[in-house]
């Protein structure tokens, strides 16, 4: 039975020793060239596993600051419930699903400041002291009434605060615009109960 490793060539070693030390030596400098380049692709082959992870996350923190802009953007226009909301926000961005559950989690962020009046979300602070204070009036009592006028906000502003309310009207009726529905008079509704029968 034959064996598959050839044996030694004694003859042919002992008549050309210089030959079998020069391939010897070729052979031993080819195998450890060939397991450093063999593990240089594995270090690369990882190195790009790692890449990829890398920009995967990247892209999700693009995702979400785009979102986070979008949510801003789009409750600047006025107060929102939260299937508006994403059906806005789901508009600006056209290649991937955006769902309630990921802007939930946006809105809950403090650096947000959003605001929610019942089943609607609004921008909170301004930045401007004066216009919050009157903001967060307005905000209260629409969580307590369906339907409210101009002087019951400015009633209930001088109640908390102990003094007029300095802010405009004109500028009292633009937040107002924001979060409710004006109907006669000076009479403004909640947003989306004007259909439901909500009474003044």
């Amino acid at each position: 039975r034959s064996s598959s490793r050839v044996p030694p060539d004694d003859d042919f070693r002992a008549k050309f020793p210089k030959i079998v030390t020069e391939f010897e030596t070729w052979w031993e400098r080819h195998r450890t060239e060939q397991l450093t380049r063999l593990a240089g692709r594995n270090s690369a082959l990882t190195h790009r596993g790692g890449s990829a992870q890398a920009a995967a996350a990247a892209a999700a923190l693009r995702q979400r600051s785009k979102l986070v802009g979008d949510i801003r953007e789009c409750l600047a226009q006025g107060a929102m419930t939260m299937a508006e909301l994403r059906r806005h926000v789901q508009k600006r961005h056209t290649t991937t699903v955006v769902t309630e559950e990921e802007i939930q989690q946006i809105l809950s962020q403090n650096d947000m400041e959003v605001v929610k009046v019942r089943d609607l979300y609004v921008s909170g602070r301004t930045g401007n002291e004066s216009n919050d204070r009157l903001r967060s009036v307005m905000h209260g009592i629409f969580r307590a009434r369906d339907a409210v006028t101009s002087q019951d906000i400015l009633d209930e502003f001088e109640s908390i605060h102990g003094h007029p309310c300095k802010v405009s009207s004109y500028v009292l009726r633009n937040f107002l615009r924001e979060l409710a529905d004006r109907t006669e008079g000076d009479t403004w509704v909640l947003k989306g109960l004007l259909g439901q029968g909500s009474a003044p």
